[in-house]
């Protein structure tokens, strides 16, 4: 699953060239019980980006949604026609700030499933659990 013919092939290299050393160290484990936690703390993590892309997709509605009403505001004097277009424009570089926040979300959530992926192979590839000594010893 992590090499692809063709383009998927590219992509997972290029994904794979984005991960940082000590994810990329994680490929390299071999311990089962191991590589499950760290499974399991990358679907957490990937939960915490999707709630975040949530977030910041209700959040750039907002701003725009403020951008219009500002826009279609009909101010009486010049300086009020000012303020309406400085706001107007304050509220559309928020939800440009917000859209740059939700391009990183999406790129951590694509490097993450990437990962989850690596990670679930290298979970199968290695040997079973023999047995779980931590049970056999008294705690005191």
């Amino acid at each position: 699953a992590l090499a692809d013919g063709g383009g998927a092939g590219a992509e997972s290299e290029e994904l794979a060239s984005r991960l940082e050393e000590s994810e990329r160290a994680l490929l390299r484990l071999t311990n089962r019980e191991v590589l499950e936690v760290e499974v399991a703390d990358v679907k957490q993590r990937l939960q915490c980006h999707r709630a975040r892309v949530r977030h910041l997709e209700v959040e750039i509605g907002r701003a725009q949604g403020r951008a219009e009403l500002w826009r279609g505001a009909a101010p009486v004097s010049r300086d009020d026609r000012v303020q309406a277009m400085e706001r107007e424009l304050a509220f559309l570089e928020q939800a440009a700030r917000l859209r740059d926040r939700l391009d990183e979300q999406r790129r951590a959530i694509d490097r993450l499933r990437f990962l989850q992926e690596a990670l679930q192979a290298r979970v199968a590839e290695a040997p079973p659990r023999e047995r779980d000594f931590a049970a056999d010893v008294p705690v005191s």
